[in-house]
């Protein structure tokens, strides 16, 4: 018999949700503790919601033997749909709070009604993308940019915030909240101290950089602070991590190190290819020229590319301007895209000598 709770070392299993994503599965995390003679239970990141996920579950939650009520806590890393989704039908089943880091407690509850942007940014899409330098020049483009896809379903849920450093229990010890940022706003990772292993969720991946988007009414400089993170747990003795996508791994802090190095090199790209006044989509173009992009990635890469590009504003190395004036470094895109109901104003980045 196919077993669906995989157990990977004492006291910790592993469950993989299905997903239509190029990733194919979430590995979400249950773990158990004994407090009083009984048995408790903890989850995170319960993964994509379909019929589907729910025998997923039905079946984990039978071979654990886990009942209602023997659940204390659901974890979840961040607000997407691959994360977050089956987490209120789990709270029903189980009868658990399900914690989200106080940060991202606004776009998860608008991700959950169906709403983009954390809810605040459904009227700027066409105006953020026509800044962007993104070409709306037939209806068939103009459907491709603004519309999002319809199967992205959130089971009603319940969230209690978590504040960044507090101690949770997970499995025997307990685990260190941290805050994660870049992947999303309020991103959260779990730290067990003792047995130096760090439950990443989409904040440190074995084979693929995870997407750190400059989106509208998130991160000024997403990358930025993904950066500093990185820097963060390169201090930390990590001995392994267990990521919500692909396979664990035994050398993390190397994985670390690579990840940093290579967004180190995308910036140098990012930062030859600003010079000409170019649109944001044309650098996108060609700091993604080595890859064929499909229409579910290329938006996930122009938001990428506009976060390299503010990260070099950060750094000194690049200067935003809007339709050919420069702006302050701290100035916010959303503040100039709201100000006029007129044409989308222009936004270039020009790069500084180093």
């Amino acid at each position: 018999m196919e077993t669906t709770a995989i157990e990977l070392r004492e006291e910790l299993f592993q469950v993989q949700v299905a997903m239509p994503f190029p990733e194919r599965f979430t590995n979400a995390y249950v773990s158990r503790r004994w407090a009083d003679g009984a048995v408790r239970w903890q989850i995170l990141d319960p993964g994509f919601y379909d019929d589907q996920t729910e025998a997923t579950w039905r079946a984990a939650l039978d071979e654990l033997g886990i009942g209602r009520g023997q659940v204390e806590a659901i974890y979840v890393t961040h607000f997407h749909t691959d994360h977050l989704a089956a987490a209120g039908w789990l709270q029903q089943e189980t009868g658990a709070p399900v914690y989200i880091l106080d940060h991202e407690v606004a776009f998860a509850e608008a991700s959950v009604a169906g709403q983009v942007f954390g809810g605040r940014g459904d009227g700027l899409r066409r105006r953020w993308f026509e800044a962007l330098g993104v070409p709306l020049d037939n209806r068939e483009a103009e459907r491709e940019v603004l519309s999002f896809r319809s199967y992205l379903r959130y089971a009603p849920v319940t969230l209690t915030p978590l504040a960044p450093q507090s101690r949770v229990p997970f499995g025997d010890e307990e685990a260190e909240v941290l805050w994660a940022p870049g992947h999303t706003n309020g991103q959260l990772v779990l730290y067990l101290p003792r047995r130096r292993e760090l439950l990443a969720g989409d904040h440190i991946l074995p084979k693929i950089t995870p997407n750190t988007s400059r989106m509208p009414y998130g991160l000024l400089d997403p990358l930025g602070a993904y950066m500093r993170h990185l820097e963060t747990l390169m201090q930390l003795p990590i001995a392994r991590i267990w990521p919500a996508h692909g396979v664990p791994l035994d050398d993390g802090i190397r994985r670390i190190v690579e990840i940093y190095d290579h967004h180190v090199e995308r910036a140098e790209q990012a930062w030859r290819l600003t010079a000409g006044d170019r649109s944001v989509f044309e650098v996108c173009l060609d700091l993604f020229a080595y890859r064929h992009l499909s229409k579910a990635d290329w938006r996930l890469a122009l938001g990428e590319t506009l976060a390299h590009l503010e990260y070099l504003v950060g750094l000194g190395w690049a200067d935003r301007l809007v339709d050919g004036r420069r702006t302050f470094p701290q100035a916010r895109l959303e503040r100039f895209l709201e100000a006029t109901d007129g044409p989308a104003p222009r936004i270039t980045y020009e790069p500084r000598r180093r």
